[in-house]
């Protein structure tokens, strides 16, 4: 999967970048999978900036208008990772602790989605994510 950087995609689009902004693109940059909310402000807030909760909020629904962020929820729990155009992806997610796996399952997808038309269904989209528990919430 091709990594890129939001904060660069942002500057394409020509908005003004605030000190929130940067953080923000900067989390995601570095981050290695989906974040909450809370998480991503705890983030900022290590950053040094006293942005509030609706200021990030914003942010994140600025950069998911643009396209460059998707979302997942679990339980009232939303998560966010980046996107390239027209990527998609998949979960495990675990309704514990919420921790959230992202899988390569793309080739897994493409057999059922030709398997469908063969049946003469054509597919618009499809959303899958498995809920369980993950390694270290899985009871014996």
């Amino acid at each position: 999967m091709q990594r890129y950087c939001i904060s660069m995609l942002t500057m394409e689009i020509q908005r003004r970048q605030t000190k929130t902004k940067q953080a923000v693109q900067q989390v995601f940059d570095a981050a290695q999978g989906p974040l909450s909310l809370s998480e991503l402000v705890a983030a900022v807030h290590e950053m040094g900036l006293k942005s509030d909760r609706s200021t990030v909020y914003r942010e994140l629904m600025r950069l998911k208008a643009d396209g460059l962020l998707s979302e997942t929820s679990l339980h009232g729990a939303t998560h966010y990772e980046r996107v390239a155009a027209g990527e998609h992806h998949h979960h495990a997610i675990c309704e514990n602790c919420e921790s959230v796996i992202e899988l390569d399952i793309e080739d897994i997808i493409a057999s059922m989605e030709a398997s469908l038309a063969k049946l003469g269904f054509a597919t618009k989209k499809h959303i899958v994510d498995f809920i369980g528990h993950c390694s270290s919430c899985k009871t014996v």
